[in-house]
Protein backbone atom coordinates (compact mmCIF):
# COMPACT_ATOMS: atom_id res chain seq x y z
CA UNK A 1 0.00 0.00 0.00
CA UNK A 2 0.81 3.77 -0.63
CA UNK A 3 -0.20 6.89 0.21
CA UNK A 4 -0.86 9.19 -2.59
CA UNK A 5 -1.36 12.18 -1.33
CA UNK A 6 -3.64 14.37 1.54
CA UNK A 7 -4.97 17.56 0.97
CA UNK A 8 -8.44 19.40 2.66
CA UNK A 9 -11.32 17.95 1.51
CA UNK A 10 -14.02 20.20 0.18
CA UNK A 11 -17.07 18.60 3.01
CA UNK A 12 -14.24 19.88 5.77
CA UNK A 13 -11.72 17.86 7.32
CA UNK A 14 -8.37 15.78 5.70
CA UNK A 15 -8.92 13.94 2.51
CA UNK A 16 -6.16 10.97 2.06
CA UNK A 17 -5.48 8.93 -0.81
CA UNK A 18 -4.45 5.29 -0.95
CA UNK A 19 -3.41 2.93 -3.57
CA UNK A 20 -2.46 -1.06 -3.65
CA UNK A 21 -1.97 -3.34 -5.82
CA UNK A 22 -4.65 -4.24 -8.30
CA UNK A 23 -3.81 -7.47 -8.53
CA UNK A 24 -4.73 -8.18 -4.24
CA UNK A 25 -8.27 -6.98 -4.95
CA UNK A 26 -9.01 -6.64 -0.90
CA UNK A 27 -6.48 -5.72 1.48
CA UNK A 28 -7.38 -5.11 5.33
CA UNK A 29 -4.93 -2.23 6.24
CA UNK A 30 -4.28 0.48 9.14
CA UNK A 31 -2.78 3.89 8.48
CA UNK A 32 -1.51 5.86 11.17
CA UNK A 33 -3.35 9.03 10.82
CA UNK A 34 -1.94 11.00 13.86
CA UNK A 35 2.14 10.98 13.98
CA UNK A 36 3.42 12.25 17.21
CA UNK A 37 4.81 15.17 15.75
CA UNK A 38 1.66 16.80 14.29
CA UNK A 39 -1.26 17.34 16.34
CA UNK A 40 -4.74 15.72 14.67
CA UNK A 41 -7.19 15.32 16.68
CA UNK A 42 -9.53 13.58 15.13
CA UNK A 43 -12.24 10.62 16.22
CA UNK A 44 -14.14 9.79 12.81
CA UNK A 45 -13.31 8.93 9.62
CA UNK A 46 -15.14 8.36 6.57
CA UNK A 47 -14.25 6.11 3.22
CA UNK A 48 -15.04 8.08 -0.15
CA UNK A 49 -15.48 7.95 -3.33
CA UNK A 50 -13.79 9.84 -6.15
CA UNK A 51 -15.85 12.95 -5.36
CA UNK A 52 -15.31 12.78 -2.47
CA UNK A 53 -18.97 11.78 -1.29
CA UNK A 54 -18.80 9.37 2.20
CA UNK A 55 -19.45 5.72 1.40
CA UNK A 56 -19.31 4.73 4.95
CA UNK A 57 -17.84 5.25 8.19
CA UNK A 58 -14.21 3.27 8.73
CA UNK A 59 -12.82 2.47 12.41
CA UNK A 60 -10.63 5.22 14.15
CA UNK A 61 -8.43 4.12 17.00
CA UNK A 62 -5.29 5.50 18.62
CA UNK A 63 -4.82 7.38 15.90
CA UNK A 64 -5.02 4.63 13.30
CA UNK A 65 -7.91 4.66 10.61
CA UNK A 66 -8.55 0.39 9.87
CA UNK A 67 -10.36 -0.07 6.35
CA UNK A 68 -10.37 -2.97 3.96
CA UNK A 69 -9.01 -1.50 0.28
CA UNK A 70 -11.35 -2.73 -1.85
CA UNK A 71 -10.00 -0.68 -4.99
CA UNK A 72 -6.93 0.26 -6.31
CA UNK A 73 -7.26 3.95 -4.78
CA UNK A 74 -9.37 4.45 -2.00
CA UNK A 75 -9.86 7.58 -0.46
CA UNK A 76 -10.39 8.29 3.21
CA UNK A 77 -12.11 11.50 4.78
CA UNK A 78 -10.70 12.66 7.89
CA UNK A 79 -13.24 14.66 10.46
CA UNK A 80 -11.04 17.08 12.16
Amino acid sequence: MARLGFKPASAGGILITLSINPLHPIVKSEVMTNPPQKALNHNEACECDARERDLRRVEVQDGRVRLELRHSITSVRLLV
